[in-house]
């Protein structure tokens, strides 16, 4: 019961960031999203922490980033996760003929809330595949949801084939045709095989990876509603192992209070533990459809375990303590302990008994 009670009284509000805001400055129940950021060298394309870091292995000797190609707000999966200005995209080349690039994911994509948008394809060709942990994932699974030009005046878009997973340009080097895909299942591998289709321009395509996120703030209070500051609080995946990304801590203020910017918005567990008051248990804990939008996720409320408090040395029993020296022994104990005591003493002496008859 008390500790039902002191669960009760830790319902935390959940806030996530606002894009371009701290998530301390967040109201309730915001949302935010964050798009990958490419670097090469290392290969590797990232996006936030509770979202799985991606290496990369590419036949394009071309291989670069481009920090000046922006999707704006206002292009399908800008209304979705915003602007992408700031992240970084990474840029692909078809060469003479054609070349090969394999996103391999640190662990499994999750299943949703997240896309990966490819623009400038449009004097090439782009066929996709992709693994998941248990082998090829469909193409169906990929989640095409449309193609569109993100250049103001701009009008030519690629073309999907579901059945072959080409998305083809128009021959035509222009600008913004591009296409959008929102994953319905676990990722591990993404495979882009860009093919030249024209014989003038420099055709180059863009890859980047948007996530949605969420962000996790509250309180630490011990079992009597005392804030609890210097507590580490750990957010991980569902089942308890490591977040992609992770482990995500934080350590409580002076207030007891804590706020960890990054989650990705699927279920977690949070523990709270602090010096000399042991540990929490584990709480899981799941995002629910934004009444506004529920297309979308957010953690609404949580209630994370208080730290434990210490566990008392247990006063000894005066009962269980031997009697002092010259009296019996016996009389201490209850009359099952007794019994078996006294059998043994019998036991003892019959030995004893043995041995002088036999030596």
């Amino acid at each position: 019961m008390r500790t039902r009670a002191v669960l009760a009284s830790l319902i935390l509000a959940v806030t996530a960031v606002a894009a371009g805001t701290m998530a301390a400055d967040a109201a309730p129940r915001q949302r935010s999203t964050t798009w990958s950021t490419a670097a090469v060298p290392p290969a590797t394309i990232t996006t936030t922490p509770g979202f799985p870091v991606g290496s990369i292995v590419s036949t394009d000797p071309a291989l670069g980033v481009s920090a000046g190609v922006v999707q704006t707000g206002s292009t399908p999966p800008g209304q979705v996760y915003g602007t992408s200005s700031g992240s970084v995209p990474l840029a692909l080349h078809s060469g003479a003929g054609s070349t090969s690039t394999t996103v391999t994911f640190a662990s499994p994509t999750p299943g949703a809330r997240w896309s990966f948008v490819l623009s400038d394809v449009d004097a090439e060709t782009l066929v996709l595949s992709a693994t998941g942990p248990g082998g090829p994932v469909d193409l169906g699974s990929l989640g095409y949801q449309g193609s569109y030009n993100s250049a103001p005046g701009g009008g030519d878009q690629p073309v999907w084939n579901p059945a072959t997973g080409e998305l083809r340009g128009n021959v035509a080097d222009t600008a913004g045709a591009s296409a959008w895909f929102s994953p319905t299942a676990p990722i591990s591998t993404l495979t882009l095989t860009s093919t030249r289709i024209s014989a003038t321009g420099s055709p180059v395509a863009y890859l980047w990876i948007a996530a949605q996120t969420a962000s996790l703030a509250g309180s630490v209070l011990d079992p009597a509603g005392t804030p609890v500051p210097g507590a580490t609080v750990t957010v991980s995946a569902a089942a308890g192992g490591a977040l992609p990304g992770g482990p995500l801590t934080a350590t409580t203020d002076a207030a007891g209070g804590f706020d960890i910017p990054a989650v990705f918005p699927a279920p977690v567990q949070v523990a709270a533990a602090a010096p000399g008051r042991g540990i929490g248990p584990a709480l899981a804990v799941a995002p629910i459809p934004d009444p506004a939008d529920p297309a979308q996720l957010v953690f609404d409320a949580v209630v994370v375990p208080a730290a434990a408090a210490p566990v008392a040395p247990a006063a000894p029993d005066p009962a269980a303590q031997l009697a002092p020296t010259g009296a019996d022994v016996l009389s201490g104990l209850g009359p099952a302990a007794a019994a078996i005591a006294g059998g043994l003493l019998l036991l003892g002496c019959a030995a004893a008994v043995r041995r002088r008859l036999f030596r």
